[in-house]
């Protein structure tokens, strides 16, 4: 989100300095004034604003000599209007001083700075002769309309007659460049028939005002610099245009800051050296810039190369640089920083690889190939990848190879640390698929250890575990520093649930064993095995379980008895979910094996030999793009 402040970028103010005399009083007291509003990043505003303005004779600190605020100015693409003093009228004293400076505040913030030092205009100036124009040497302006009363006249009026017409003319005589004149009576001069020479006209004094509009200069009249406006022209020698270049009636303007295109008047920016800006309303597409480029031959063509770089080598250029860089922002809708499509000519066309996006980075301490953050929403996606309607597809696909240094490569990280909720470091959920869904498959091979899968802490399975051994693995107890220890787990046929103990007769060769309470809900069938202890006596079962109790006999009394007890689980999910002991494989899986190493036979023989070939058809070429030429400038 950008959060704008608003700035006061250019004022253009027409300063009319009234004199205020009581002679004109009746003249408008205000100042015309006009400015242009923008935010910080150049961007025209519009709205409505308050302003509040105060004229100085300081140009900082000071007490403002009159103030006055309009609350409600309204601002169009930037541009406001108004008059200075229509509010708290403008007084002669305001202006008593030689140097007056405007201030401007916006909005009831601070006023803005640099304070403008209010200039008059050019006939203004005779007004500093103003204060002396109710008295001359003492006398009223009505004394000097009478004759007797001026002095050091010239001797053609000190006699008080009117001589004009009677002059001493005898005659006038046409110069270079003109014709006519004469020695009396009425006498004619005219510009001369050879027309007017290049040394009778002063340097800068032809104006717009003396062409006229449908004059038109031939491109050979004036030889190298005529352009005919009206016409095709093809300018085959450099032209430089210095100062501000105007095209599209101030939608393109060019100057030495760079380009600025849209509907705004403002100059281009000194930040952006191409800078597009345009006010629209549309309920179709609009596209700030748009590139169709047709390839005619062979060669590689970019719809959009951006390259940005330091000027020099070095760590002293540390400026982090951004060969390209999009922000989208909205209420309401999507937004979508970039958005970038690869894609075939038409759907049939089969041929070549299209990538969405293709990214990659190179040296540094770190590379990243893609980097995406995602924060400040309800919910984050770090990355979303979606593949459909494809014959085969792949969500992600992550290739790491050829890593020299000896610490780890890693296919995917994932790190989820610090949230409020539940975690889930991997996700996969597959389902409505025709083939075997593999939520989650690992292959390892060809390594010095090989983990399918590895996991530091607990692991739960919701379903059936299949696999051809179960090895508990623990520190030796008698080297632990040096030495593992593997146990083997007991396979049988059948679902079983185990439960063993010790219990001595009492004086009448009997014992009761209590189990847990769950036992007789989640077992059923037991099987009973029992082995005195100490000496030689005969135990039997004296009676089954019942209500998760049964009891033990010998034939002599206190004997010490080892009692072991097996039942078939008969709780709700083991009764959905019997083991089949024999099952026949699928169809694509026979003639191989799930270990063909422990038969002799090569890996190609393996049923996971065929979902290694399966997820390889998911192995996507790696790009060859051509790279552009960097070297240029």
């Amino acid at each position: 989100m950008i959060r704008q402040q608003v700035y006061w970028l250019a004022v253009a103010a027409v300063l009319l300095l009234l004199a205020f005399t009581t002679a004109t009083a009746g003249s408008p007291q205000v100042i015309s004034h006009q400015g242009y509003l923008t935010s910080s990043d150049g961007i025209a505003l519009t709205g409505t604003h308050s302003l509040t303005f105060g004229i100085y004779d300081v140009s900082a600190g000071g007490a403002a000599l009159w103030s006055e605020t309009h609350a409600v100015v309204e601002v169009t693409d930037g541009l406001y209007s108004l008059l200075i003093g229509s509010i708290v009228p403008l007084t002669p004293a305001v202006f008593s001083g030689p140097i007056r400076y405007l201030g401007i505040a916006i909005d009831g913030g601070a006023e803005l700075t640099p304070r403008r030092q209010i200039a008059a205009t050019a006939f203004a100036l005779r007004s500093d002769r103003a204060a002396n124009a109710d008295s001359l040497n003492g006398e009223t302006p009505w004394f000097y309309l009478d004759w007797e009363n001026l002095t050091n006249m010239p001797a053609g009026f000190a006699d008080g007659t009117d001589n004009v017409g009677t002059g001493d003319i005898t005659g006038v005589t046409a110069s270079e460049g003109l014709a006519g004149g004469g020695t009396s009576g009425t006498v004619n001069l005219y510009i001369d028939t050879a027309g007017v020479l290049t040394k009778h006209i002063a340097n800068n004094t032809i104006t717009n005002e003396d062409i006229n509009a449908s004059a038109a200069i031939g491109v050979g009249k004036i030889s190298g610099t005529a352009v005919n406006l009206s016409s095709s022209q093809i300018i085959t020698a450099t032209k430089t245009f210095d100062g501000t270049v105007y095209f599209g009636d101030s939608t393109m303007r060019i100057d030495n800051n760079g380009v600025r295109i849209g509907s705004s008047s403002l100059p281009p920016s000194t930040t952006y050296l191409l800078l597009l800006d345009r006010h629209v309303s549309t309920t179709s597409a609009r596209y700030g810039i748009f590139n169709d480029l047709d390839n005619l031959s062979t060669g590689t063509v970019y719809g959009v190369y951006g390259r940005a770089s330091s000027t020099t080598a070095g760590a002293a250029n540390s400026g982090d640089v951004y060969g390209l860089y999009g922000v989208g922002i909205s209420d309401g809708a999507e937004r979508r920083g970039a958005r970038v499509l690869g894609r075939g000519r038409t759907a049939s066309n089969s041929g070549g690889i299209s990538y969405g996006l293709d990214a990659e980075a190179t040296y540094g301490v770190a590379a990243y190939g893609l980097f995406v953050s995602a924060s400040l929403a309800t919910s984050g996606y770090g990355m979303y990848a979606e593949v459909n309607n494809n014959q085969t597809g792949t969500g992600v696909y992550t290739y790491v190879h050829d890593n020299t240094a000896s610490s780890s490569s890693i296919g995917t990280s994932n790190q989820v640390i610090s949230n409020g909720g539940n975690a889930y470091g991997i996700s996969g959920t597959v389902g409505n698929n025709a083939g075997t869904g593999y939520a989650v498959y690992g292959h390892a091979y060809s390594n010095a250890t090989n983990w399918s899968g590895y996991f530091t802490g607990d692991v739960n399975v919701v379903g059936t575990l299949f696999m051809p051994a179960k090895i508990t693995k623990i520190d030796h107890p008698l080297d632990p520093e040096n030495q593992n220890l593997l146990l083997s787990g007991i396979d049988s046929p059948e679902m079983l649930v185990k439960s063993s103990g010790n219990v001595t007769t009492d004086a009448s060769g009997e014992a009761i064993v209590t189990l847990p309470a769950y036992f007789t809900a989640i077992a059923a069938n037991f099987r009973y095995q029992l082995t005195v202890i100490g000496e030689f006596a005969q135990a039997i079962i004296g009676e089954e379980v019942t209500g998760n109790q049964f009891r033990i006999k010998t034939d002599k009394p206190n004997i010490k008895v080892s009692w072991e007890i097996t039942g078939e689980r008969s709780d709700n999910y083991a009764k959905a979910h019997r083991i089949i002991n024999e099952s026949i494989k699928p169809a694509e899986h026979r003639g191989r094996y799930l270990h063909p190493e422990a038969f002799g036979l090569p890996v190609e023989r393996g049923v996971d030999y065929l979902i290694t070939k399966e997820l390889a058809k998911a192995t996507p070429k790696r790009p060859q793009a051509t790279q552009p030429d960097e070297t240029e400038e």
